[in-house]
């Protein structure tokens, strides 16, 4: 495991078995795509002098711009912001972008963005990222297929394509709607990553 000083301790009333995560989060990286460290550990609760045993967790790396350095540089005021950006369900501690599938209701969730984080980016750096995923979405949802294939040019497709692959392989019904992440970096495109919250994989969706 990486150096950091934040860490998700997981366990998972879905998934008793806490194998989905970790076989997903393991495989991923194999394939070229980018995942969160995880480790299995035991856990022990000290309270005062007596400890009490609280069975298996993940260990798992939190998504954030730790895991990107190589890939998005560290944020500057007024120079085309990259970002990191979770699709999820909506959080009233968030920033939550009002960008184009979300104001004409065309998807489910909302993007909150990860990095920058609120304390330190401006409002006019948000219009601007939200004005590049606009650029994308656009296209994304344009009628004309001729309009609807420019879409190509605001996005690193074969990472879209690994991304959804891996989730079709893994019969994750949460990809793409919910624990979805993507990213703008030194490319200047948007890539998707990484993947994220595969408790209710592998025939395990209750719905």
């Amino acid at each position: 495991m990486g150096v950091d000083n934040e860490w998700i301790l997981n366990v998972s009333w879905q998934d008793p078995s806490l194998l989905r995560n970790y076989l997903a989060y393991t495989i991923a990286p194999s394939l070229g795509l980018s995942a969160p460290q995880v480790k299995f550990c035991e856990v022990v609760y000290k309270d005062n002098d007596s400890y009490e045993y609280l069975g298996v967790y993940l260990w798992i790396e939190k998504i954030d711009r730790d895991q990107f350095k190589e890939e998005i540089p560290r944020y500057r005021a007024s120079q085309s912001p990259s970002f990191l950006i979770q699709r999820d369900r909506f959080s009233e501690d968030a920033i939550i972008l009002d960008n184009y599938s979300t104001r004409n209701e065309l998807a489910s969730g909302f993007l909150e963005l990860i990095y920058p984080n609120s304390t330190s980016i401006s409002q006019t750096d948000i219009d601007q990222l939200t004005q590049a995923i606009d650029n994308f979405e656009e296209k994304l949802y344009a009628l004309d297929s001729d309009d609807f294939i420019k879409y190509r040019q605001y996005v690193d497709f074969n990472t879209f394509v690994d991304y959804f692959i891996f989730n079709e392989f893994f019969m994750n019904y949460d990809a793409g709607r919910f624990s979805t992440y993507f990213y703008k970096g030194y490319t200047g495109l948007i890539s998707m990553g990484p993947v994220w919250d595969f408790d209710r994989s592998l025939a395990n969706d209750p719905t």
